[in-house]
């Protein structure tokens, strides 16, 4: 599934998760400044990381529930239930890696992650009622 095939809400809500890293890098950099010594490149690699793997569970849950639309009921409960594990089970296994690769800073990766929850809540201010799926 390509960016150009996804549904606006999903496409906005990859934006919307886009620019809570971009805020949450600004206000974490400056922190970092002044009273940590985490090397700020490596805190960006870790919330680029987190935002990568935000913007892959965003791709999987709208397949997801579009291949859940069509099949039966029972097939459809046990294929989301799978597709939720798997999202839970890749984001355990991000952040997990994120605290052995020397490369990538956990609290970063940490927020990339995370950033989909307050995506979720600014899509909603920007969508208008028609375009909601």
């Amino acid at each position: 599934m390509t960016m150009l095939s996804m549904s606006k809400t999903a496409k906005k809500l990859i934006m919307c998760a886009g620019m809570v890293c971009l805020a949450a890098f600004l206000a974490g950099s400056v922190i970092i400044l002044f009273f940590f010594s985490v090397p700020i490149p490596v805190f960006a690699a870790g919330i680029l990381f987190g935002y990568a793997v935000t913007c892959f569970r965003v791709v999987s849950l709208e397949r997801n529930l579009n291949r859940s639309a069509d099949l039966t009921s029972n097939k459809a409960r046990v294929y989301a239930l799978l597709g939720f594990f798997f999202r839970y089970i890749l984001t355990f296994g991000a952040l997990a890696l994120a605290v052995f690769m020397p490369f990538l800073d956990m609290w970063g990766a940490f927020i990339g992650v995370l950033s989909l929850q307050p995506a979720g809540y600014m899509v909603r201010l920007f969508i208008k009622d028609e375009d909601v799926i």
